[in-house]
């Protein structure tokens, strides 16, 4: 019962991802890049292949990018049960930070400019 529980402790704090860090990165190249990918999207969304992701995205080593008309989530870290990347789109406005807590709304914060982290 014992190593049971530990385990399933175990399992659970390893599932955690976190708002990936953005010291160092280019945003405003990421955000170009983005925009470009969004401006040609498709409302519904699409997982791009590793040979569409484009050098400045690729450079962050995705997990997966998915791009629609209204943004580019770029995945950094994923585990069985949450993601974590970057989410640029300007729609959001001056929005700086959602709290999540709905399955289909990821917690975000803004980096700058367009740019967000976030975890769903």
């Amino acid at each position: 019962m014992r190593i049971s529980l530990i385990l399933l402790l175990v399992l659970v704090l390893s599932a955690c991802v976190d708002h990936p860090e953005v010291k160092g990165l280019d945003i405003v190249s990421i955000e170009q890049t983005a925009e470009t990918l969004r401006a040609g999207a498709q409302s519904e969304s699409t997982t791009l292949t590793e040979d569409q992701i484009p050098a400045a995205i690729k450079a962050l080593k995705p997990k997966e990018v998915r791009v629609d008309n209204v943004g580019v989530y770029i995945v950094l870290q994923r585990n069985p049960l949450q993601e974590s990347g970057l989410y640029i789109s300007p729609l959001w406005g001056g929005i700086t930070s959602v709290s999540g807590g709905a399955n289909w709304m990821p917690e975000m914060k803004k980096v700058q400019g367009i740019t967000y982290t976030y975890i769903l």
